[in-house]
């Protein structure tokens, strides 16, 4: 994966854009709250797990590794090359679902419907 193909991606997910923040960062957001943060030049994304267990999970297998200004909170550091194209783009999908589910019903009630469909494919 590449720092393109995660942006086509996340940008295919209902209410997300992306904001060029922290010295050219490509952060993704769903309302005000980032799901992903990557750059042009980047060998890999930072997203949010579903909790922390999953988070320490990926990094006690080596997957990923804990983002230096996100300690807390789920977040993970993933390498383009540590899994398959298919499984980084499912948690790309996981970390937007996780942050959206935990915006205000309001911000919610303004964002285009979402479902999560295991067999399909984003940013293809």
């Amino acid at each position: 994966m590449t720092p393109e193909q995660i942006e086509k991606s996340a940008l295919l997910l209902p209410g997300a854009h992306k904001v060029v923040q922290w010295r050219g960062m490509w952060v993704f957001k769903v309302a005000d709250k980032m799901f992903a943060v990557t750059a042009p030049i980047s060998d890999g994304v930072t997203l949010k797990c579903q909790d922390e267990d999953t988070a320490r999970l990926l990094i006690e297998a080596g997957v990923a590794t804990l983002p230096a200004y996100l300690k807390r909170g789920g977040w993970v550091s993933i390498a383009f090359n540590a899994m398959p194209y298919a499984e980084l783009e499912a948690r790309l999908t996981q970390s937007y679902t996780t942050v959206r589910a935990g915006l205000t019903r309001l911000k919610r009630a303004g964002l285009p419907a979402f479902k999560v469909d295991s067999g399909s494919r984003i940013g293809r």
